[in-house]
């Protein structure tokens, strides 16, 4: 058996599912815009903040507010996209290796319960 290490998009599209997930994620995507989808307004909201006031002591030029929600939304339906990856019925093993972002977490893939089984990982430098 050979061991691969792929990124995620070179991944999908080998298994023909790339597609599928531009679909999911973009209609995750126009759930948020429109304040709708699974997730709760109050965990959306936590993240924009968590991002603003992390953006405003990176840039130089603080992008603002929409800035940090859009970036926040794309992050959000990527993680909820992942949901392509069960259901899919081959012999290949998958596994999810994610940095361990603790809330973030019980949504990667569907919502608590439907959310991607996740091995997690602490990277350190030497």
């Amino acid at each position: 058996m050979e061991d691969n290490v792929l990124f995620l998009r070179q991944y999908l599209e080998l298994e023909n599912i790339l597609g599928h997930f531009d679909k999911v994620r973009s209609d995750h995507l126009r759930k948020l815009q429109s304040g709708g989808g699974i997730l709760s307004e109050g965990y959306v909201e936590s993240r924009v903040n968590y991002r603003f006031e992390s953006n405003a002591r990176i840039f130089t030029d603080d992008p603002g507010r929409d800035f940090a929600r859009i970036r926040v939304y794309a992050q959000l339906a990527s993680l909820q996209a992942l949901s392509v990856l069960k259901g899919k019925n081959n012999s290949s093993p998958r596994i999810l290796i994610e940095e361990d972002r603790e809330d973030e977490n019980k949504y990667i893939g569907g919502n608590n319960a439907s959310a991607l089984p996740v091995i997690f990982i602490k990277l350190r430098g030497k």
